[in-house]
Parts: C-alpha cells; sequence; structure tokens
C-alpha cells in the first residue's frame, strides 16, 4: 500500500489534475498509510481489484457523473 503521500500523487497523475498537493502541519512530515483493516474486520470486505485499478474506475465513473446535460 502507498503512502498518503504517493496516493496523493497518484490522484493527481490519474485524473490528469493541475491541482498541488498541500501539506499541513508537522504530520504532514510522517510517513502515513492508509490502513483498511477496520473495514475488513467490522465489513468482511475484502476488495476485488487493486487499488490503482479502483481509483481509474472512480474517476472515470465521478466524470461521467459531473458531465453537463
Amino acid at each position: 500500500m502507498p503512502t498518503l503521500d504517493e496516493l496523493a500523487r497518484h490522484v493527481v497523475a490519474t485524473s490528469r489534475s493541475h491541482s498541488p498537493i498541500v501539506f499541513d502541519g508537522e504530520e504532514a512530515c510522517t510517513p502515513r498509510y492508509p490502513d483498511a483493516d477496520a473495514t475488513r474486520e467490522l465489513l468482511v470486505w475484502y476488495p476485488q481489484i487493486s487499488w490503482p485499478e479502483g481509483l481509474r474506475l472512480t474517476i472515470e465513473r465521478m466524470r461521467t457523473a459531473l458531465r453537463p446535460a
């Protein structure tokens, strides 16, 4: 699993955004990793696809949903 910084950079690259990634406070200097363990335990849920593929599909779906009518 990537760090949150790596994940943010991947979101910007995958979405072809020009948005800056802003670090706020000292916590931003500490590598942090998303943790899906609670989701797995509480919901008994496991991902069926990789996170990069899920991100790509989410961005694609949001672009379609937000497209002007």
